[in-house]
């Protein structure tokens, strides 16, 4: 009932060569250009055009008629070039995402930071304590109750009244802040990277004092600012693109190194940060820094593994790279004695073919030309080590034509004393032209696993979207929807990351990724949900909302079995994703524990006058809270009225339980190619019902089920940019 399907498959690509589109108001006719880094800065009461050619930085003023001044980018070395495969990806190991599966939970969900005019991208991180959630971007931090209340902030990362004034942050050269919670210790560790004027690296580093950091000063934070400058003859090399792992000893931070300053930075290594961490939680910042052999084919982008299960990986630590080389190895590094001697080590691991990069700017979105960065192929996000295994991700697909998110499982196998083997690899196939990127996937201790990702298409705006999955489960979850964005990205830049962390009380997953607030320039937001994974206690087979002639709208849910269930609120919200509120007096009484089905009904007495969603809040007699997946009101009378909705929609079908037909409704608001399908309890087609063009509006198709037997199906929409699916119940 709850979950989106689209495919989960099996696959790699390249780093970062920017195009820039501009069409200035003031230039006769539109330009493009192969350029690094343009941003737009205030100059002599101007907006001037500031773009990095290459290896050099020009500055081309251009007078922009009564226009604001625009967000100003981080400014980022070039990428090195690297090989692209014009191979098709490996199809050969495919799974459907299990329908069937249990869906996570989303228990919270709001807004987090939103772009203030000055700076881009977003690069939203973070993560959850005991109390509440600290969450960063370029270049903000702030901390939130888990409702998403403000407890302080957003206060500045950069300079003199910034977070890390204290401790002599330049405010030069600032970028890619993160944040993880260690629950071995109860403290939250934020980074950030500092390049400055002078040609000087330096890791920024706070240290919360304790679990519940009230306030953003030194009476709740330790502050360290740390040279990290690799110096080389008379050449100094700086840092760019951060990774962030903790294990029981050390917090580990990496580093891509480029020679300084960055407009002419050529790279050199990846630099790996080993943090002792009983001291930098006293108040003393050691530290020792390796290095990877020079050349991006030998590393690049290293994401260090957060160890994340009672059984260790012993006296030493992990982590995944992307190989730039080719399209079919990754790379599992090893930093043994990390407080000791340390010693870096790395084995190449062969995955299938991952089809080659992307491109940059590639990533289509629906209403403009302006694609999005999809950074492939570099490991992005988090990674993390459970049970002898090193998960990461990354984005790639090249050759398949479009990008998808590409996880791999490693059994590490005690490396360097082993060879890491790979244990399980899949991609996320978002449907028939739908691109998949910038994904990020964390795990708890017991082994459930997470990822967020953004999917867009050229009829569908940039979405948040997250897939889960128990440990003991053989696949991931239908993807769901967290946050979808209203409108297109106008913007040259889209984030470099994301974050997908535990919750150290529940072990639930708290996510976060961007979306497009509005089309305005460069108006981006973040998303923050709270997700749970437990089996919900009650499984519901249908829940529909109906608006009535006299205006009302009648609500009707069935259930196939309880457990300890107090009772249901019904909750009321103008959009897909929220925000919900509960409607007052809309409580109705459970069944406890039952394994018969349950038949409930609700009236909406005065519905708002846009047609809205509903979603139910179920209620356990411990006092858990449950959500259920939001429906529609359906138009009865007017299916095919001239009504057509803001957004996809798939109904309930009605009846439901049904014997033998039941009608299946779904609203269009574009006409688009579409799919509906019916799939058995083992994932296998027993119907198409729908597969062709059909024009804005809602439609309706009536499903007969004679020659079935009694079961629960699937039944899935799908569309260019668009999946969802929703049970049915045959009872004979």
């Amino acid at each position: 009932m709850r979950g989106k399907a689209p495919l989960f498959t099996f696959h790699l690509n390249r780093p970062l060569r920017w195009t820039v589109r501009y069409n200035l108001p003031s230039v006769a006719s539109a330009r493009e250009k192969q350029f690094k880094t343009p941003s737009l800065i205030s100059k002599g009461g101007r907006t001037v055009l500031r773009v990095l050619l290459l290896h050099t930085l020009i500055p081309v003023s251009i007078l922009f008629l009564g226009s604001a001044v625009l967000a100003q980018e981080i400014i980022r070395p070039p990428e090195p070039p690297h090989p692209r495969s014009i191979e098709p990806a490996d199809q050969s190991a495919q799974a459907l995402f299990s329908p069937f599966s249990p869906a996570a939970d989303i228990v919270q969900s709001w807004e987090g930071m939103a772009q203030v005019g000055t700076i881009r991208p977003p690069d939203p991180h973070g993560a959850a304590g005991p109390s509440g959630v600290i969450a960063t971007v370029n270049l903000r931090i702030t901390y939130h109750t888990k409702t998403g209340s403000i407890v302080w902030g957003p206060f500045s990362l950069s300079g003199a009244g910034g977070f890390w004034g204290g401790v002599g942050n330049t405010g030069s050269g600032n970028s890619d802040p993160r944040a993880l919670y260690d629950p071995a210790t109860g403290r939250f560790f934020v980074i950030m990277q500092e390049n400055t004027s002078l040609n000087q690296a330096f890791l920024n580093l706070a240290v919360s004092k304790n679990s519940h950091p009230t306030t953003s000063d030194t009476s709740n934070w330790h502050f360290y600012r740390l040279n990290i400058t690799q110096t080389v003859g008379a050449t100094n090399y700086g840092a760019d693109y951060p990774g962030m792992g903790i294990d029981s000893q050390a917090v580990y931070v990496t580093f891509n190194m480029y020679s300084l300053p960055f407009s002419t930075g050529v790279f050199k290594n990846c630099q790996i940060i080993i943090l002792k961490k009983a001291d930098i939680i006293a108040g003393t910042g050691t530290y020792s820094l390796l290095y990877t052999p020079d050349d991006f084919t030998n590393a690049f982008t290293l994401q260090p593994a957060t160890v994340l299960s009672p059984t260790t990986p012993g006296n030493k630590v992990y982590f995944g790279d992307i190989s730039f080389a080719n399209t079919t190895s990754v790379r599992v590094w090893a930093v043994s004695d990390p407080l000791g001697t340390p010693s870096l080590s790395f084995s190449t691991v062969t995955v299938p073919n991952h089809g080659g990069s992307t491109g940059v700017f590639s990533a289509p979105q629906s209403g403009t030309s302006t694609t999005i960065a999809t950074l492939t192929p570099r490991t992005q996000g988090n990674a993390f080590w459970h049970n002898g295994s090193l998960w990461f991700c990354h984005t790639a697909g090249g050759g398949s034509g479009k990008s998808s998110v590409y996880y791999y499982k490693v059994a590490t196998n005690n490396f360097p004393g082993g060879t890491p083997t790979l244990t399980e690899s899949g991609f996320i196939n978002g449907g028939t032209g739908v691109w998949t990127y910038q994904g990020s996937i964390g795990g708890n201790v017991n082994g459930d696993v997470a990822l967020v990702y953004t999917q867009s298409s050229s009829s569908t705006f940039p979405t948040i979207m997250f897939t889960t999955r128990l440990n003991s489960a053989s696949s991931f979850d239908a993807p769901q929807l967290l946050k979808a964005s209203p409108g297109f990205s106008n913007s040259d830049r889209w984030g470099d990351y994301a974050s997908v962390t535990a919750d150290p009380v529940d072990n639930t997953f708290w996510l976060t990724h961007e979306w497009a607030k509005t089309t305005a320039s460069h108006n981006w937001s973040t998303w923050w949900g709270n997700v749970a994974l437990s089996p919900v206690p009650v499984q519901l087979a249908s829940f529909t909302g109906t608006l009535t002639t006299s205006g009302t709208v009648q609500l009707e849910w069935m259930t196939l079995s309880e457990i300890n269930n107090y009772g249901f609120e019904v909750q009321r919200g103008e959009h897909h994703g929220g925000p919900f509120e509960t409607i007052a007096g809309s409580f109705v009484p459970g069944h406890g524990t039952t394994l018969e089905p349950r038949h409930y009904t609700w009236t909406d007495m005065t519905p708002s006058r846009r047609l809205p969603y509903y979603r139910l809040k179920q209620i356990d007699l411990d006092g858990t809270i449950h959500y259920f997946e939001p429906v529609f009101v359906s138009i009865v009378t007017r299916v095919s009225g001239g009504f057509a909705p803001a957004e996809y929609v798939l109904q309930q079908n009605y009846p439901n339980p049904f014997n033998p037909e039941t009608v299946i409704r779904y609203g269009l608001p574009e006409q688009t190619h579409v799919r509906l399908e019916v799939f058995n309890a083992l994932g296998q087609r027993v119907a198409s019902l729908v597969n062709g063009s059909r024009g804005a509006g809602y439609h309706e198709v009536t499903f007969d089920a004679g020659s079935l037997a009694s079961g629960v199906y699937v039944y899935r929409l799908s569309t260019g940019g668009f999946v969802d699916s929703k049970r049915l119940v045959l009872v004979r």
